[in-house]
C-alpha cells in the first residue's frame, strides 16, 4: 500500500512540474494542494522547481507564495522574514476565499514566532481564529491551537495553555490524525506535570507511552519515558522509577538527558557513587538546549549536595540560577499583555510596507479618510444632540399624556375607552423612547469605533477627538446611563441580566458591565474605548462568559446566548 502511494506522488510530482511546463500552473497548484500535508517534501521540490516566471496573476504568485510557506513549515525549514506573507494575507483579505486567509495568518504567525516576535504571532492567530470557521481543514486548525499552547506555555501561562491544547488534541482526533492528537495529549500531560498536578499528568502519559511503543514512535516513545521519571521523581516513587528504567521501554530509552540524570539520581540515592559522574557525562553528551543544560546543574547541584560536597552543589547552584534567569528574561520580554501596543506597530509596519510602491496615492487616501472621519465625528455629534432632544419632547409628552389621563379619569366614567386609548399611546411612546435609546447608542457605537480607528492621527484634530473622548467618557461612566442600559436589555430581551446576576452571582461588576455592552451590540472597538482593555482581552473575557454561560441550565443558556451579536 505504501509502495503504491509512493508511485502515486512520484506521478503527481511529474504531473505537476509537466502543467507547470504546458502553462497549466494553476491546475500544478491545486495538485500540489492534495498531498503537501502528507508528502510537505515532495511539495517543496515541486514548488522550487517552478518557473517563478511562469506564475502569471496575482492569484497564481500568491498562492504558490501560501503552498511554498507552508511545506517549509512542515519540513523545519524555520522562515523569519515576514514580508511575503503579509503581501499574501493582504491579498487574500480582499478576496472571498478565506479558507485560504486562515492559512495565510496561521504561517504569518509561525514565520513571527520562529523569528521571537511573540505577539506579533500571537495577534497573526487571533486573527486566523477569528475566520476559523470557514475552514473544514480540522487538521489545520488543531495546529493552530497546538501553536497557541505553545506560546501560553512559553509564557509561563498554563491554564491558558491547557485549554488549547486540549482544543487541539480535539480537532486532531477529528482530522484522524493519531500521531499529533497523541502528541498534543502528551502535551497535555507536560502540562499537569508542570502546574504540580502529578495524578492528572499519569494516565495521559503512560496512555501515549504504550500507543507510541506499539507504534514503534521512538521519538515520542523517549518523549513520555522522559515526563514519566520526572514524575516518579517530583513524587520520590522510586519503585515506579525504578521499574520504568529496567521495563521494556529501556532498549529504546537509552540517550536521553533526563533517562541518564535519573539514573544518576538513582545511583546518589542508591550509593553508588562510582557510577554517578559517567550518568552525568552522558546526560551532558545528550545535552542540547538551554533548559537541558539547566536541568543538569539541577541534578548536580541535588547529588553534590547529597553527598555532602557544598561547594561543587554551590558552583552548580550559581550556573544553575544564570541559565534560568536568562531563559526566564527571554520569556518576558514580549509579554502578551502588550499586545495592543504590539498590534498597531504591526498594521504601521504593513502600511510602510504598501506605501513604498503607491506613496503619492496612499498620502492622498490617506488625506481624504481624515477629512471623512472629521465630517463623520461632527455628523455624530450633531445626530446625538438631536437625539437627546427629541429625546427629552417625547419624556415631556408621555408626562403631559400622564397627566391628562389622571384628570379624565378624575372628571367621568364614561371616559375610560378614552382613557384607556391614551394609556395605549403612553405605551407606545415609552417604546419610542426606548428605540430613541438604542439609536443613541448605535450612533455613540458608531462614534466609539471612529473614535478608535483615528485616534492619534494628528494634533490638529486633537481638539475633536477630546470632545469627543469626553461625550465617550460622559456614557461609559455614568451609572444613570448603565442602569438605564440594563433596564432596557431586561425590557426588550425578557429580563437577560436579571437572569444573568442571579445564576452567576459569582462574576463581578466589571463582568456584569462588559455583558451589557456585549448583549447592547456594541462593538469590540468601543468596549475597548469603555473600558480601557484591549481587543485582544476582550475576545478572550467574552468566550470565558459564554462558557460561564454554557455551565448554566441548558434552556436558560441557549435563550441567552440566542441573543449575543
Amino acid at each position: 500500500m505504501r509502495r503504491f502511494i509512493l508511485i502515486y506522488i512520484a506521478i503527481a510530482c511529474i504531473l505537476s512540474l509537466q502543467s507547470c511546463r504546458t502553462g497549466g500552473v494553476s491546475a500544478a497548484l491545486d495538485s500540489i494542494e492534495t498531498y503537501i500535508n502528507e508528502y510537505p517534501d515532495s511539495a517543496l521540490s515541486v514548488l522550487q522547481n517552478i518557473n517563478e516566471n511562469l506564475l502569471h496573476g496575482r492569484s497564481n504568485s500568491n498562492h504558490y507564495n501560501l503552498l511554498l510557506a507552508q511545506a517549509k513549515d512542515k519540513c523545519f525549514i524555520d522562515e523569519t522574514e515576514d514580508s511575503v506573507m503579509l503581501s499574501v494575507v493582504n491579498y487574500y483579505s480582499n478576496r472571498r476565499d478565506k479558507e485560504k486567509l486562515f492559512r495565510a495568518y496561521y504561517y504569518l504567525g509561525r514565520i513571527q514566532q520562529n523569528a521571537g516576535r511573540y505577539t506579533e504571532s500571537i495577534i497573526s492567530y487571533l486573527n486566523a481564529e477569528q475566520i476559523i470557521d470557514y475552514s473544514d481543514n480540522d487538521f489545520q486548525k488543531g495546529l493552530l491551537y497546538a501553536q497557541f499552547g505553545k506560546l501560553y506555555e512559553h509564557q509561563m501561562d498554563f491554564s491558558g495553555a491547557l485549554t488549547a491544547f486540549e482544543q487541539a488534541s480535539y480537532y486532531y482526533g477529528r482530522a484522524g490524525s493519531l500521531l499529533h492528537h497523541y502528541y498534543t495529549t502528551l502535551d497535555i500531560g507536560h502540562l499537569y506535570l508542570r502546574m504540580g498536578e502529578y495524578s492528572a499528568a499519569e494516565f495521559p502519559i503512560k496512555e501515549v507511552l504504550e500507543w507510541a511503543y506499539q507504534s514503534d514512535n521512538d521519538f515520542i516513545t523517549e518523549y513520555a519515558c522522559d515526563l514519566l521519571c520526572m514524575l516518579y521523581e517530583a513524587t520520590e516513587d522510586f519503585q515506579s522509577l525504578n521499574s520504568l528504567l529496567s521495563s521494556k521501554y529501556a532498549s529504546i530509552y537509552s540517550d536521553s538527558v533526563i533517562r541518564n540524570l535519573s539514573l544518576a539520581y538513582k545511583y546518589a540515592i542508591d550509593s553508588q557513587f562510582n557510577k554517578v559522574q559517567s550518568a552525568l557525562d552522558a546526560a551532558w553528551a545528550a545535552a542540547i538546549f538551554p533548559t537541558d543544560t539547566a536541568t543538569i546543574y539541577h541534578r548536580e547541584y541535588q547529588i553534590y549536595k547529597y553527598k555532602g560536597e557544598v561547594n561543587k552543589a554551590l558552583a552548580s547552584h550559581e550556573q544553575l540560577f544564570a541559565i534560568q534567569d536568562e531563559l526566564v528574561r527571554s520569556a518576558l520580554q514580549q509579554p502578551l499583555q502588550d499586545m495592543q501596543t504590539e498590534y498597531f506597530k504591526t498594521k504601521a509596519s504593513y502600511t510602510d510596507l504598501k506605501a513604498k510602491s503607491r506613496y503619492i496615492i496612499a498620502t492622498l487616501l490617506i488625506s481624504i479618510l481624515i477629512l471623512v472621519i472629521c465630517l463623520i465625528i461632527v455628523s455624530f455629534r450633531r445626530k446625538i444632540e438631536n437625539k437627546n432632544n427629541e429625546i427629552e419632547r417625547y419624556i415631556e409628552q408621555v408626562a403631559g399624556l400622564k397627566d391628562d389621563i389622571n384628570q379624565r379619569v378624575a372628571e367621568a366614567a364614561d371616559m375610560m375607552a378614552a382613557i384607556d386609548w391614551k394609556d395605549s399611546n403612553i405605551r407606545c411612546m415609552e417604546k419610542s423612547v426606548s428605540e430613541l435609546f438604542t439609536k443613541q447608542y448605535k450612533f455613540l457605537d458608531k462614534m466609539c469605533s471612529v473614535y478608535y480607528e483615528t485616534h492619534g492621527c494628528g494634533k490638529d484634530k486633537d481638539a475633536i477627538y477630546k470632545q469627543v473622548k469626553f461625550e465617550i467618557e460622559r456614557f461609559s461612566t455614568d451609572k444613570r446611563f448603565l442602569r438605564e442600559l440594563e433596564s432596557i436589555l431586561n425590557l426588550h430581551m425578557d429580563g437577560v441580566m436579571k437572569t444573568l446576576r442571579t445564576e452567576l452571582p459569582h462574576l463581578s461588576e466589571m463582568d456584569f458591565r462588559l455583558l451589557c455592552f456585549l448583549l447592547a451590540g456594541f462593538s469590540a472597538k468601543a468596549i475597548s474605548v469603555f473600558t480601557g482593555d484591549s481587543t485582544g482581552n476582550i475576545y478572550v473575557r467574552k468566550s470565558r462568559l459564554k462558557n460561564e454561560i454554557q455551565a448554566i441550565d441548558s434552556q436558560i443558556s441557549t435563550k441567552i446566548l440566542s441573543y449575543f451579536m
